[in-house]
């Protein structure tokens, strides 16, 4: 049997493409599942902020 591993990561421009992709196909919103890898400047949630205005 084989086995792999997949890891993955977000960071400020992938958040912002998906932002892009939520607005653009009138998805109702984002969900972040863990935020406390962020960094202290918040980049990965100010990512998301065209979503909340």
């Amino acid at each position: 049997m084989s086995t792999s591993t997949l890891i993955t990561y977000s960071d400020p421009r992938s958040i912002g493409e998906r932002t892009e992709l939520i607005r653009s196909w009138h998805l109702r919103g984002a969900m972040a599942w863990e935020l406390s890898q962020d960094s202290n400047d918040h980049a990965l949630i100010n990512a998301l902020s065209p979503l909340l205005h």
